[in-house]
């Protein structure tokens, strides 16, 4: 999911996606009452397409791609919701109260029931996280979290600074080696070549040995 950039960007793209659902919705409730048809052709047709079928199917095909772009702009329930419910619902009204066209009546019979059941655990998600306030896409959240932790780390790091530098210092002094143990630090040296014969006596004179 892409994410607009302030909270004014989400709402714009969920109230887009609501008019090109109310488009698609038109579309289909009137493509549902012509029914199945086809023009032109040598073959006899058994129901001719009206001048209005090209116009609801444009509008009910720019509703449907529109709400699909949209819906990557408003939030992955949201926008499945948006896509799904409307169509589902009007769908199962028109075939309950509508006059359908030829095929219809079994199209909306099955259309209707399957895009609510698509659709509704993802409402039912969408208005949980509205009601929650946390209504963000993924990206959202995720962006949301790292201005957090950087302010956060802001605010905190002068306070950290300041206590460092008044802290005490604490010398750690490394334990005093015995001769043998300063003797077979010289050796091992010597045999891997990180002291010359010269820096090997030297250093064992420094010693008193």
């Amino acid at each position: 999911m892409f994410t607009p950039q302030s909270r004014t960007g989400l709402i714009i793209a969920r109230f887009l996606s609501v008019d090109f659902a109310v488009a698609t919705c038109l579309g289909l409730w009137h493509l549902l009452g012509i029914g199945t048809c086809a023009s032109g052709g040598p073959f006899e047709i058994a129901n001719e397409c009206t001048d209005s079928a090209m116009t609801w199917g444009l509008v009910f095909g720019a509703g449907l791609t529109g709400s699909i772009i949209v819906s990557f702009f408003t939030g992955f329930a949201w926008g499945w919701a948006m896509m799904f419910v409307p169509t589902g619902a009007t769908a199962l009204a028109f075939a309950l109260v509508g006059d359908p066209g030829v095929g219809a009546d079994t199209a909306a019979w099955i259309i209707g029931p399957l895009f609510l059941l698509m659709g509704l655990p993802a409402a039912a998600f969408a208005i949980k996280e509205a009601v929650g306030g946390a209504d963000f896409s993924p990206d959202d959240t995720t962006r949301q979290r790292a201005e957090n932790y950087f302010r956060n780390t802001a605010s905190v790091s002068p306070l950290a600074t300041a206590a460092a530098a008044t802290a005490p210092q604490i010398k750690v002094t490394p334990p005093a080696q015995s001769t043998g143990q300063q003797l077979a630090r010289l050796d091992a040296l010597k045999a891997t070549g990180a002291l010359t014969d010269v820096e090997y006596h030297a250093q064992k004179r420094a010693m008193g040995i």
